[in-house]
C-alpha cells in the first residue's frame, strides 16, 4: 500500500491521514519566520605587503644573492691579488737565490772645461761564484755573431796575464767569450785575442771591477793557485772568419 503525499507551498506542510496530529484534509503549519533580506556581503581582498614593488620573500632573496656575488668577487679580487704579490716575491727570491749583493765604490774621471773632476758612485755587485765546467773544459768554442765565427780554445786553470784592456762582469764563460768575440765583430779586427774568466764573483768582482778580462797580443799563460785551479779557466782565439 502506497500512501501519497502532497505539497505546498513552504509555509504550509502535508500529513499522512494516518498520523496522530491528521484531523481533516491539510493541516495549516504555524507561522514561521520569513528569512530577513540579507544585504550582500561584499569580501574586499587583503592587499600584500610589498618591499619597493616586490614580494618580500624575493626582495629577501635578491638582497642575499646579491650579498653573495658581491662577497664572491671581493674575495676573488683579494686572492688575485695576494697570488701576484707571492709570484712576484717567489720571482725576485729566485732571480737573487745564492747571491749576495755588496756595494763597492769607484772613481771616475771625467774631462769638462780642461780640468779633470772627480765622482764617486756606487757599484753595485752582485757576489757569489758562477758555474764553470772545470777541469772537464777542453774542446774548443765557437762563438757566432752575424755571419762571423770566432773559434776559441779553453784551458782550465790557465790565467793570461797582463795585456788587458776590458773589464767586464760576466755570469758564464761564455759570456767572457762573447764579449771578446763582440769586441772583434764592432772592431773590424781580432784585437780580442784572449781572455781570462774568474767564477769567484765575491773575490774579483770588487777588486778588479770584473771577472772576465779581454786581453791583446799573445799574453802568457801561468797556472793558478791551488785554491782558485778549478775557479778559473782562461782561451785564446785559434781563428776567425771575421775581419782580421
Amino acid at each position: 500500500m502506497s500512501y501519497q503525499q502532497e505539497y505546498s507551498d513552504s509555509y504550509k506542510e502535508t500529513v499522512n491521514k494516518y498520523h496522530p496530529a491528521y484531523t481533516n484534509g491539510l493541516e495549516v503549519a504555524p507561522d514561521l519566520p520569513k528569512p530577513l533580506d540579507q544585504a550582500p556581503i561584499f569580501y574586499t581582498p587583503t592587499q600584500e605587503r610589498t618591499i619597493c614593488g616586490i614580494r618580500p620573500v624575493t626582495f629577501f632573496l635578491s638582497v642575499a644573492l646579491a650579498v653573495v656575488v658581491i662577497v664572491a668577487a671581493v674575495g676573488g679580487g683579494v686572492g688575485g691579488s695576494l697570488a701576484v704579490q707571492n709570484a712576484k716575491s717567489a720571482c725576485n727570491n729566485n732571480s737573487t737565490g745564492g747571491l749576495t749583493v755588496i756595494t763597492t765604490t769607484v772613481t771616475a774621471a771625467a774631462a769638462a772645461t780642461g780640468a779633470a773632476t772627480s765622482t764617486t758612485e756606487p757599484l753595485v755587485v752582485p757576489t757569489g761564484v758562477v758555474k764553470l765546467d772545470c777541469p772537464g773544459m777542453a774542446n774548443d768554442i765557437a762563438i757566432s755573431l752575424g755571419s762571423n765565427s770566432w773559434v776559441f780554445t779553453p784551458a782550465c786553470g790557465i790565467d793570461y796575464s797582463n795585456s788587458d784592456f776590458a773589464a767586464v762582469i760576466v755570469y758564464s764563460f761564455h759570456d767572457c767569450l762573447q764579449a771578446c768575440a763582440a769586441h772583434n765583430h764592432f772592431s773590424g779586427q781580432d784585437e780580442c785575442s784572449a781572455i781570462t774568466f774568474q767564477a769567484n764573483q765575491t773575490r774579483f768582482i770588487p777588486a778588479n771591477y770584473g771577472n772576465c778580462w779581454l786581453k791583446k797580443g799573445n799574453p802568457a799563460g801561468n797556472k793558478a793557485s791551488n785554491e782558485l785551479i778549478n775557479l778559473t779557466a782562461g782561451a785564446k782565439l785559434k781563428g776567425s772568419t771575421g775581419k782580421s
